[in-house]
């Protein structure tokens, strides 16, 4: 496959009309239409349902569109990476970060940073614990930040030393919010908004269990999130209330929201974690070193 076809083919799938892609691409329709049918042979795959004025994709074709988006941005990365500079450190460090306040200790060491090489540029790529894990397996980021719990086995790691805390993010008119805390039995029959990953660490790390005991499996689970932003707006309707971590949203007096902490308190930690034995550009070994500095 050539990396050429690959954004062919992703234009054609972002469009979704071999008409409009082609204008994008400036090519002749039967062109690119020669390309992607190449591109079929060659993997043995329909990808693409051709309809009289678009196209959708198959599910192979959802697949090699997956695909297709990392080969080509750990493609654009190596470009990037090998033209910075030779002579000044500088370019782009890549991270994956949470929904976290553990984040703006990443800001802190990168603001620092910045005062010694202000070519250094910072992309931010916000996903759960297992996307961003993925894509540091697949070398499209530098870094990332797991909350623990999290298998940290394969990876080199530092420990940030900030922690954060669970609660509950809930309407004002809510009468838990009249508490200062939260205990497992105020919980027992509140519609809950959890994170897709807090359940599924809950199952094989007892995180949760141990917290709530017995009534777990009980809980009013009515609706999870990958990311915290649409949570806070069912919320804010009354739809139910989001258990988060303190920090992921920042509430004031004047606000429909309000948190409250989980008693007994249910404090995690966070670490920056890379791969085990990768070679860094000159801009990510120098982020490294400020956050071994920040961190000494």
């Amino acid at each position: 496959m050539e990396l050429r076809t690959l954004r062919y083919f992703l234009t054609v799938a972002r469009e979704g009309s071999l008409t409009r892609a082609a204008n994008v691409l400036y090519v002749t329709q039967p062109a690119l239409s020669r390309q992607l049918k190449s591109l079929e042979e060659e993997l043995g795959a329909k990808l693409l349902v051709r309809g009289s004025h678009s196209v959708t994709l198959t599910e192979q074709g959802s697949l090699l569109k997956q695909r297709s988006e990392e080969i080509v941005q750990l493609a654009d990365k190596t470009v990037a990476e090998f033209a910075a500079p030779a002579d000044a450190i500088a370019g782009d460090v890549h991270i994956g970060v949470g929904e976290s306040y553990t984040s703006r200790f990443l800001a802190r060491v990168a603001r620092e940073l910045q005062d010694r090489h202000p070519g250094i540029r910072y992309r931010l790529y916000d996903g759960n614990a297992d996307d961003l894990a993925d894509r540091l397996d697949g070398g499209l980021l530098d870094f990332c930040v797991l909350i623990q719990p999290a298998d940290l086995s394969k990876y080199h790691h530092v420990r940030i030393p900030e922690k954060d805390s669970w609660g509950l993010l809930m309407r004002r008119d809510n009468p838990l919010a009249e508490k200062a805390s939260v205990s497992p039995g105020d919980l027992a029959h509140e519609p809950l908004i959890c994170s897709d990953q807090t359940i599924v660490r809950t199952l094989s790390h007892n995180t949760f269990i141990d917290w709530f005991g017995e009534g777990f499996e009980k809980l009013n689970i009515v609706a999870t999130y990958n990311l915290i932003f649409n949570a806070t707006l069912f919320a804010a309707e009354g739809f139910g209330s989001v258990l988060s971590l303190e920090k992921q949203v920042r509430v004031d007096e004047a606000g429909v929201l309000c948190f409250r902490p989980l008693e007994p308190r249910m404090e995690v930690e966070s670490d920056i974690v890379w791969k085990k034995h990768r070679m860094f550009s000159p801009a990510a070994e120098a982020f490294l070193h400020a956050l071994d500095d920040h961190l000494a």
